[in-house]
């Protein structure tokens, strides 16, 4: 870059398209997306053209829901407006848990969001169209990766995750603010994307261009090296918890969540040698988001999980 463009100070954006990305930090596309494909970053798609359904969950005592709570009873005691009670809290207020840029302009009578809250969560879906980024979620991009007749290379994608990087850039909320705040949109059909329709989050873009990633001054190219010095991100793990469970279930069908979760946490604690290994009680929130329920017949614990083929690869 020479002087001038170093100079220039632009608008802050929340996500910035990858080739753009790329162009800036004199890389490839595919340099980025190597990156994230070892969990050091996080792509991001645009799903304000995409239609699914948008699932939200979090346990009933969550942290989130009292920090929501006062900073909403912040603003309403400047306006002189009563002030809100935890007790006050339902299902339809998890909208507001969300990125303002990821929350859908729907009325509360509408017919597509449904009330799934249980006695330990708040939950529920939405049936209609995406808002804002979304993380893509991925399990291998070699295998998720196609390629037409023409060599042009498209992704598949079926489902997103939620942006936590939008919680952690705000210097305003308490630190880990959206803790076991879970929220996705299942897509109506999978998708195809191509590399440029990806985006990557500013901060990221800021760690990669300050060259933060990096472990010592003279190392610039050693990304991949520190990647696994920190291990993978918590939300890797997550189709390998939901994948696991249901082809566990279909075959030992008296296995409970809870069960299920502790066995699911131990395998990727030990058989990935995790470093940042989801907890149990963020497992069990998976599951319940896939509508894992309890048990059809009469529970108890003797089983093995069943893994899937394509994880076989990453665990031991």
């Amino acid at each position: 870059m020479n002087n001038t463009k170093d100079k220039t100070i632009l608008p802050y954006v929340e996500a910035i398209k990858i080739n753009h990305a790329a162009l800036v930090l004199n890389c490839t596309v595919n340099n980025i997306i190597e990156w994230a494909n070892i969990g050091l970053i996080d792509l991001y798609i645009d799903a304000s053209t995409l239609y699914g359904e948008l699932r939200i969950s979090c346990p009933k005592k969550a942290s989130i829901i009292s920090n929501y709570i006062n900073l909403t009873n912040t603003t309403r005691k400047r306006f002189g407006e009563p002030l809100r009670k935890i007790e006050d809290f339902d299902f339809q207020d998890l909208f507001w848990l969300l990125p303002r840029s990821n929350r859908p302009i729907v009325t509360f009578r509408n017919k597509y969001i449904k009330d799934e809250s249980d006695n330990d969560y708040f939950k529920l879906s939405y049936i209609g169209k995406g808002e804002g980024f979304w993380r893509y979620n991925y399990i291998n991009f070699n295998r998720q990766k196609i390629m037409n007749i023409n060599n042009q290379v498209f992704f598949k994608i079926r489902n997103l995750e939620l942006n936590y990087k939008y919680y952690e850039s705000k210097p305003s909320l308490p630190k880990d603010y959206a803790k076991n705040l879970q929220a996705s949109i299942i897509l109506l059909n999978e998708t195809l994307i191509s590399s440029e329709d990806f985006y990557i989050h500013n901060s990221d873009f800021v760690n990669l261009r300050d060259n933060k990633f990096t472990t010592t001054k003279d190392s610039e190219n050693n990304i991949k090296e520190k990647m696994f010095n920190i291990g993978k991100p918590q939300n890797f793990y997550k189709s390998f918890a939901t994948d696991t469970a249901i082809l566990t279930r279909e075959r030992f069908p008296y296995c409970t969540v809870a069960s299920l979760s502790r066995k699911i946490h131990s395998k990727i604690s030990n058989g990935f040698n995790a470093e940042n290994a989801p907890t149990e009680e963020t497992i069990a929130n998976w599951l319940y988001e896939i509508r894992l329920g309890k048990p059809t017949v009469k529970s108890h614990n003797d089983f093995e999980l069943v893994i899937p083929d394509k994880w076989t690869d990453y665990s031991e």
